[in-house]
């Protein structure tokens, strides 16, 4: 029985560390586009926490961002939040956060729309806006049996802080599923879901 509930505990960290609450995230905002969705507001700014931004938000910004009710609040809210991340205007426009942010989901739109949603919005738009290219990108057979093949990307052992701030993981293995592609769960994340 003590054995049992120490695979229990042990189980529980790995789906922490999974899930990013031991991995020092920045955001612990909700991932779901329903929760990050301000209804109050017109289409152009309900969802703009939906996708990457909600990964460089802090908490304390999606809540002020869900609780605004005009349109006019958002967009001065849009400019404050990039504000404070841009560096100093001695740099080129190209190295500000907000233009590389506006440049990567431009090419995640061209390059990872799928179905009704803009590839901005998708798992691949979301690693490449916030972290670059991977340093490679390939295909490998899934392990699990039926499965369509793995997208694997892989980023150096030395890339930078992207711009949520956290240096991105070495891999991301990423699968189709339905009409979308999606970030394919840890073997923790399998475990734990095989179990239940």
């Amino acid at each position: 029985m003590k054995s049992f509930w120490i695979s229990c505990g042990a189980a529980s960290l790995l789906l922490l560390a999974a899930t990013g609450a031991l991995a020092g995230r920045r955001s612990q905002a909700p991932r779901d586009a329903i929760e990050l969705t301000n209804f109050r507001l017109a289409p152009a700014y309900s969802q703009w926490l939906v996708g990457p931004i909600a990964r460089i938000a802090d908490r304390e910004e999606v809540e002020r961002y869900l609780e605004l009710t005009d349109d006019a609040a958002a967009a001065a809210f849009i400019e404050e939040f990039w504000d404070r991340r841009d560096p100093p205007s001695s740099l080129k426009p190209a190295d500000r956060p907000r233009e590389r942010f506006e440049e990567r989901a431009r090419a995640a739109d061209a390059i990872y729309s799928e179905g009704t949603h803009r590839g901005r919005f998708t798992d691949r738009g979301t690693i490449l806006i916030l972290y670059g290219e991977p340093e490679e990108r390939r295909y490998a057979v899934s392990t699990l049996p039926g499965n369509p093949p793995v997208e694997i990307w892989d980023y150096a052992k030395d890339a930078g802080p992207g711009l949520d701030g956290e240096r991105p993981k070495r891999r991301y293995l990423f699968i189709k599923r339905g009409d979308r592609t999606v970030e394919e769960p840890t073997m923790a994340q399998r475990l734990l879901e095989q179990r239940r």
